[in-house]
């Protein structure tokens, strides 16, 4: 343990660890490493030294839910918005969402945007009703059906939670899980002065992250020493029991730790808020988190009595490379073993590329994020002796490649030995997802033009032509050489240049925003949207003018020729607008 921390951090730029392990309902090993703040070079202690546990705070969301239900306020299968009031998801699908899809993220919910999400203010934080409000929770895939990650969907449980108890979320959370678990030195949303500085590695430097505060708590808001995580974790593997204290019975302990949706049988799936998992035959429960500057891993084998949580002020892909030489050291190498080749005829309609939207809205202008992130993809090809290879990134961020071994009906054996790939049809028979042993992942297969090296390429060649057009026209005029029909090449000149400052100007500004936690300009991106409106409504002026001039024979053939290609060009540029989600105003 020791070693590899000592041997990676530098290699991974992560300032500071803290990592805590039981075995057996008592501390095996704990320990802090190197600084929790590069300009002061305090220590990071692994007794006093707060981390956000960011989404390992799921579990403890989790664990208040099924509190709720032990005690009959909540049924886990009711439908959720019996518990929102006040609060109206949109569902166009008769299958309701539960409590249930919600622990396991098969609600089939959008993302939610991760525009004014949270404040850097402590006197600013707005209250989870009124951040609904703004941020209708909306579904877009039938609940039930497939596993995705999903933010939104455990802010609603910790709405639910305050729904239902009458309190907040914090003084629930406080109230009946942390001092339970005598975790002195933990809370919910509010740092302490003790917190760890996140940081970022850019330019050869740390650069210090801005500690943001959510305005819903339930997916990321608790805040821990790896110590007081000790006791969390002797809860969950001692049948919810912590010394005299019953945080949950053992029957409610188990539904939070069987399997309860998986997105194929093959799979480990999901528990009630436990991301399951295995290892040559040894069952395990773990959950991940990640927030600018931080990361953390909890992993517990439940059968012997064994959990560590790993927490750093660094966000990067350290702690999933973590995970992995753990459990390949002391489990061995994950080795599924099939040397049988591929037996099916009907290989080549798995071929093609899948994307990930885990943590990316799909209706709103969030959606070009996923879009031109190469490791949100995940590529099925194949090979020239008949069978087929995928290529994808693991949650450490890093590339891997292997051939598939086909066992029948989509399940194929990855030939590295690393468990399954599986594919499902939609209802005509056409491939739609691929599952990987990543129990809450799903890929969505999308077109070879929506691929992030096309639409990165279209991008860059339709604002080009739009910019050139509009320079050559504008030079054009300045030079006074548009003798004929100026008013029209002008007006089409300035179209071309509103596409695309437009464009850029969403794209840039949301980046800022969501990057640097402020939220004052989302204004802007409104007048943005209405001037694309308005740009659109002046491109079929534009086109009804020059059908007009065509009609009355106004144009030559060469003239013709030119409006005609820009008119295609602007088209293009409109689909593009249209698939990323900018004609309208879909911000939250």
């Amino acid at each position: 343990m020791t070693q590899y921390f000592q041997n990676n951090m530098k290699n991974w730029n992560v300032p500071g660890v803290a990592v805590a392990v039981v075995k057996n309902g008592e501390e095996l090993y704990k320990s802090g490493f190197v600084v929790s703040d590069v300009e002061t070079q305090n220590p990071v202690d692994p007794d006093s030294t707060t981390f956000p546990a960011a989404s390992v705070s799921k579990l403890f969301t989790a664990t208040a839910i099924m509190q709720l239900y032990q005690k009959g306020k909540l049924d886990l299968n009711e439908n959720i918005q019996s518990y929102l009031d006040d609060i109206s998801i949109k569902n166009p699908y008769k299958e309701e969402v539960t409590c249930q899809n919600l622990l396991t993220h098969s609600s089939g919910l959008d993302e939610g945007s991760e525009l004014d999400g949270g404040t850097l203010d402590k006197d600013a934080i707005k209250s989870s009703k009124q951040y609904f409000k703004e941020h209708i929770p909306s579904v877009i895939i039938r609940p039930n059906s497939v596993c995705r990650y999903s933010n939104i969907g455990y802010n609603l449980l910790g709405y639910i939670v305050e729904k239902v108890s009458g309190k907040s979320y914090e003084k629930y959370v406080t109230n009946n899980i942390l001092e339970p678990l005598d975790m002195k030195h933990s809370s919910v949303r509010i740092e302490n002065d003790s917190m760890a500085s996140g940081y970022e590695y850019s330019d050869g430097k740390y650069q210090k992250t801005s500690f943001a505060y959510q305005y819903t708590s339930g997916s990321s808001g608790v805040i821990s020493t790896v110590s007081d995580m000790e006791n969390f974790m002797i809860m969950h593997l001692n049948n919810g029991m912590f010394k005299d204290n019953c945080i949950i019975d053992a029957d409610t302990e188990m539904l939070m730790q069987k399997k309860q949706f998986a997105n194929h049988e093959v799979f480990d799936g999901m528990g009630e808020g436990f991301i399951r998992s295995s290892r040559n035959g040894v069952h395990i429960l773990k959950h991940e988190g990640a927030l600018p500057g931080y990361t953390t891993t909890l992993l517990l084998l439940p059968n012997q009595k064994f959990g560590i949580y790993v927490a750093t002020n660094s966000l990067n892909g350290m702690l999933f490379n973590f995970e992995k030489t753990f459990l390949d050291y002391f489990l061995g190498v994950e080795n599924v073993v099939n040397n049988e080749e591929n037996t099916s005829n009907n290989i080549d309609k798995y071929v093609g590329t899948y994307r990930s939207y885990d943590g990316i809205s799909i209706k709103n202008i969030s959606k070009i994020f996923a879009s031109i992130d190469d490791t949100a993809e995940f590529k099925v090809n194949k090979a020239f002796d008949g069978n087929l290879t995928v290529s994808f990134y693991e949650q450490s961020k890093e590339k891997v490649s292997t051939k598939l071994i086909d066992q029948s009906n989509g399940i194929f054996l990855r030939k590295d030995g690393k468990g399954y790939i599986t594919f499902r049809e939609d209802k005509n028979g056409n491939i739609k997802y691929v599952f990987n042993n990543i129990s809450h992942q799903t890929y969505l297969k999308i077109r070879n033009l929506g691929t992030m090296q096309s639409i990165c390429l279209s991008l860059l060649f339709l604002i080009l032509i739009l910019l050139g057009s509009f320079l050559i026209i504008i030079i054009k005029a300045i030079r006074r050489k548009l003798k004929n029909n100026r008013k029209l090449w002008l007006m089409n000149g300035f179209i071309n240049m509103l596409y695309v400052v437009d464009f850029v100007g969403i794209f840039v500004l949301e980046a800022y925003m969501i990057l640097h936690y402020d939220y004052r300009l989302v204004w802007t991106i409104y007048i943005l949207l209405t001037v694309i409106f308005l740009t659109i409504l002046l491109n079929i002026y534009s086109l009804f003018i020059f059908g007009y001039g065509i009609i009355k024979k106004k144009f030559d053939k060469r003239t013709i020729l030119k409006f005609t290609m820009i008119q295609m060009v602007q088209l293009l540029f409109i689909i593009n607008l249209a698939y990323f989600n900018m004609i309208g105003y879909h911000v939250f």
